[in-house]
């Protein structure tokens, strides 16, 4: 059974009807399903192997997990718009964003996580002299779901850190993502007393999948929750 893109198309209902029989084809029926998609989660759930192609070449064919970190790590080099160069952003320039890198905890670059996973949110940015004179200076990550629903948000004004002027790299860490599965998107916020320096809406995304998180072969049902939460039942 080939299925070409079937994600693309269709409301959530038939999308997870697709779903649903494809992994009965596959497990139930003991038949092979080729399912050509660019949904990691979905291929994550649905696959054991990979094959990857790009302009009509094999790229690889290995374990589904290797052949999607393939994927990313090319879709990372392959971005054609860096942050630096972002003309459609907020500010007085006091503080200017360069770069967003997101990594798992070994440093990998990567676009996708599981459930409990943790990682590394990596900003680059140069600030004035005047920013770090400035009262009440802050870099915040907001992170959305696909609805632009704020989910999670990090801040140096938390930890009431001083940011000094020059060329820096800050890290912010989350060491278990438990954000329920499916899409999110960054947006990267400076400001001081004086105003806004530096506002980019939409600057990264980030995929979230909840494969086994429970470990007990359950599947959760995504309407249920925005995010996980670990319990027990006595």
């Amino acid at each position: 059974l080939i299925v070409d893109e079937v994600l693309a198309v269709g409301d959530a209902v038939i999308q997870k009807k697709c779903l649903n029989k494809m992994n009965q084809v596959s497990r139930n029926e003991g038949r092979t399903v080729l399912f050509v998609s660019h949904n990691m989660t979905a291929i994550r759930t649905l696959c054991t192997k990979g094959i990857l192609l790009k302009n009509g070449g094999l790229m690889g064919v290995d374990s589904m997990e290797k052949i999607i970190r393939t994927y990313e790590q090319d879709q990372l080099t392959s971005s054609d718009i860096r942050v630096a160069d972002i003309s459609q952003r907020e500010g007085n320039g006091l503080l200017h964003f360069t770069d967003i890198a997101l990594l798992d905890l070994k440093g990998n670059e990567t676009t996708h996580l599981r459930v409990g996973e943790g990682i590394q949110i990596r900003v680059s940015f140069t600030a004035h002299e005047s920013f770090y004179t400035s009262a009440s200076s802050t870099i915040d990550i907001d992170i959305n779901d696909h609805l632009n629903n704020r989910v999670a948000w990090l801040s140096t004004s938390i930890y009431a850190n001083r940011i000094n002027a020059g060329q820096h790299i800050i890290t912010f860490q989350i060491d278990k993502v438990t954000l329920a599965q499916g899409e999110y998107n960054f947006n990267l916020y400076a400001a001081n007393s004086l105003g806004i320096s530096d506002w980019i809406k939409n600057v990264s995304r980030l995929s979230v999948s909840y494969d086994d998180y429970y470990g007990t072969g359950k599947k959760i049902p995504e309407k249920q929750l925005v995010m996980i939460t670990d319990f027990s039942v006595r």
